[in-house]
């Protein structure tokens, strides 16, 4: 008998592994969000930007509270995936402000004799909220951003890369947390 429950528990084990490691790749296909922004040669993976901060709620909380923060914030979400967890909108087009704040305050794209060109010139943009479960309990919130500037007094002119801050994601994050419950 204990014969018997080491070889049916022997056979299990590659089965086991290779589920969890086919739906490991899946979760990471999944979770891939690409931006493909002018002036940059390659799409760009969101996810390789992401900032990551601990939060205590669950993923599932933590991704309901990332959406009702981003709705409140009037972003809008281009789309979602409720499986890998992943918020996004990766074709947005903004000039001059975002979330009532100076677009400088959350991208650099360089300067001009106006200023920085993030607070004059036509930026696009994506920019993805991600949820993952954390070890012993809570999430981590990962959010990134990414974005390039165009000039709008002609098209003619070559198109900026544009760098973080890192105000946009820390913004988001924090109100995120904020909407956990007190213990």
């Amino acid at each position: 008998m204990f014969r018997t429950a080491i070889v049916v528990l022997a056979a299990a084990l590659p089965c086991l592994a290779h589920a969890q490691a086919h739906q490991t790749i899946a979760d990471q296909r999944e979770m891939m969000v690409d931006v493909k922004l002018r002036g940059f040669s390659r799409s760009i993976l969101l996810d390789s930007l992401a900032v990551w901060t601990p939060v205590s709620q669950s993923p599932a909380v933590a991704l309901a509270d990332a959406r009702k923060v981003l709705d409140s914030l009037k972003l809008k979400i281009t789309g979602s995936d409720t499986i890998a967890r992943v918020l996004y909108n990766n074709a947005l087009i903004a000039r001059a402000s975002l979330l009532n704040d100076r677009m400088s305050n959350f991208l650099r794209c360089g300067w001009g004799p106006t200023g920085d060109h993030a607070d004059s010139w036509r930026i696009s943009m994506g920019w993805a909220v991600y949820v993952k479960p954390a070890p012993g309990g809570g999430s981590s919130v990962g959010v990134a951003i990414a974005g390039s500037a165009s000039d709008v007094e002609g098209a003619a002119k070559p198109v900026v890369q544009c760098q973080t801050t890192g105000n946009f994601e820390q913004r988001i994050a924090k109100a995120i947390a904020a909407r956990a419950p007190n213990p």
